[in-house]
């Protein structure tokens, strides 16, 4: 229904999350100036896997991939946008 698209065009157009070849996440954030980040939990096609991402505003915004592994557990992921390091607890990336 309504609330369905609802939540696709608030995850595909401001978040910028998509799924690419089904195994890379893509975030490409469009979100407004005002908001210092955000949190979104991801449940894979799989209906087993979940991925908790947790996006930061460093700076500009940008395009980050995530290679997905679909093993039925659960990966935190932290982005800082605009930051041009990587590490990683679970997973953590930082876009340039």
């Amino acid at each position: 229904g309504s609330a369905g698209w609802m939540l696709r065009v608030a995850l595909e157009s401001v978040l910028g999350l998509t799924l690419e070849g089904g195994d890379t996440l893509v975030l490409r954030p469009r979100i407004p100036d005002e908001w210092p980040g955000f949190r979104v939990r991801y449940r894979l096609p799989d209906g087993r896997t979940v991925y908790e991402i947790e996006v930061a505003r460093g700076g500009e915004d940008g395009t980050v991939r995530i290679p997905l592994v679909r093993d039925g557990g659960m990966h935190r992921v932290r982005i800082s946008l605009g930051s041009h390091t990587e590490d990683t607890e679970d997973t953590e990336v930082r876009s340039p």
